[in-house]
């Protein structure tokens, strides 16, 4: 009796170890003489075969789960392919940009300074990265304004020189000062306000437009007619006396050049080419 029962107690023993083993595939013999023995074998084996599928499951989740880290990991790596390609080209912009470019937070502090900003204000961007930027390029009696400005561009993005071209007078690193042109745009990024900011030296341009307001102060009060001219001879400014004497007024004459438009048939071809010698080079007649 007790040989009876040993025998299939024993191959329910041996298909358990392999099962514990990782041999799924094993099943208790089924068909037992004895009922109760026989409906334990089945119940294992019912067990068995659920305890297979939910390894298979898992085998099958784990590639799936392997794949998809696989294509993530392609993603994530040509992502940071295409950041880096796009760093190098804002890095080669930058460093080829004459205009000096900066970018402050919130509170006015440097984060960027570039090549052209240490260039044009005398602060290498160590110096410069962490400081107030007005300390640093604005006149002292101008920089309570440009804070109370800040005040409202921490809270909002706005201000009086975001999105708009203005000119102002800088100051270098040795107290020198000079003329500026400013743009400045504005970005929000994880709870801060940032500003971009473009300057550029505008110093020649200034002198230029001086000049050009002096001669024009002098050409307005003469009875001689006045041209002035670009490089080719083209008319861009001519004062009362042209228009008086000739009857043209700048809009008509403006990128002309006067020596043809003044041309008619009779006029003495000395004439012509006096005028002609007259708007080139320095581009004043009188």
């Amino acid at each position: 009796m007790r040989r009876f029962f040993a025998s299939p107690l024993r191959g329910l023993r041996k298909v358990a170890h392999d099962i514990a083993n990782g041999s799924l595939k094993e099943r208790a013999p089924e068909g037992q003489i004895i009922q109760e023995i026989d409906l334990l074998a089945r119940d294992f084996n019912v067990m068995a075969g659920r305890v297979s599928a939910r390894e298979s499951a898992l085998k099958s989740a784990r590639e799936l789960c392997e794949t998809r880290v696989q294509e993530r990991t392609k993603e994530l790596d040509d992502a940071l392919q295409t950041v880096k390609g796009r760093e190098a080209v804002v890095t080669a912009m930058n460093e080829a940009s004459h205009d000096a470019l900066t970018m402050i937070d919130s509170q006015a502090r440097v984060v960027f300074w570039n090549p052209a900003a240490e260039k044009m204000f005398g602060y290498s961007a160590q110096e410069a990265i962490g400081r107030d930027i007005h300390d640093l390029v604005a006149p002292p009696e101008a920089r309570d304004q440009a804070r109370e400005g800040m005040a409202r561009f921490s809270r909002s993005g706005e201000g009086t020189v975001v999105g708009v071209v203005m000119d102002f007078e800088a100051m270098r690193k040795d107290g020198s000062r000079f003329s500026v042109e400013r743009a400045v745009s504005s970005f929000f990024h994880q709870g801060e306000w940032y500003a971009v900011g473009s300057i550029r030296d505008v110093t020649d341009r200034k002198k230029t437009e001086e000049e050009l307001k002096r001669l024009s102060l002098v050409a307005q009060h003469t009875d001689n007619a006045v041209v002035i001219s670009d490089g080719d001879g083209r008319a861009q400014w001519v004062n009362d006396a042209f228009t008086r004497i000739t009857g043209y007024r700048l809009d008509e004459v403006f990128g002309k050049k006067p020596g043809r438009l003044l041309q008619g048939r009779n006029t003495d071809v000395k004439t012509v080419q006096y005028i002609s010698r007259l708007t080139q080079g320095a581009g004043l007649s009188g």
